[in-house]
């Protein structure tokens, strides 16, 4: 959006749609996921969702008043990166600010390491139809069948390891504009 500036239209806009594409690219942005054994059945393989890792190193980065240095430095990148692109100045300014700030919530929505390190206290196995009811935001058939569309066994269950940020993330995206969200995902 921010290289189409005024010209985006938010209706052909599809969070889910553009998470899935994005991942068939090797990219994880919002979730992070994987085909890997089971942890609690070592004979079968299955989908493992997590938080994803963001931009800046780890999430002090962003929540540390001693490193507004490096936000800094980020944003400015995100401002040349867009320059680079043909991106009317105004508009990279106003939307990379609003990434920014984006990227910044996600960070405190992520689940510090140390709160992490019980694998069994954290991880939760959902069917399909569970994700769909618990976290009806993002379309979860679409998405499990882009990122996986050869391993249908696999997504029939998926097994998360973030079920807090998970909780938190459709709270954030619900109250997001899809304008910054796209962007961000495309950042």
């Amino acid at each position: 959006p921010v290289l189409e500036g005024d010209d985006w239209n938010a209706s052909q806009y599809d969070t889910s749609i553009l998470m899935a594409r994005l991942r068939q690219l090797n990219n994880e942005v919002l979730l992070a996921e994987s085909v890997a054994d089971d942890v609690t059945n070592s004979s079968r393989r299955i989908v493992q969702l997590d938080q994803p890792k963001l931009g800046l190193p780890g999430r002090n980065y962003y929540l540390s008043s001693g490193d507004g240095k490096y936000r800094q430095a980020y944003l400015s990148l995100m401002l040349q990166a867009c320059h680079l692109l043909g991106a009317d100045p105004m508009t990279a300014m106003r939307d990379m600010h609003d990434v920014m700030f984006f990227e910044t919530q996600l960070a405190k929505i992520l689940v510090p390491a140390v709160e992490r390190r019980n694998l069994s206290a954290i991880h939760r196995v959902y069917t399909r139809a569970k994700l769909k009811q618990d976290y009806p935001t993002i379309a979860w058939d679409l998405y499990l069948d882009t990122i996986a569309p050869n391993h249908t066994a696999y997504t029939q269950q998926v097994r998360l390891f973030c079920h807090q940020y998970l909780k938190d993330l459709i709270l954030l995206l619900n109250h997001t504009p899809d304008r910054t969200v796209s962007n961000y995902l495309l950042w």
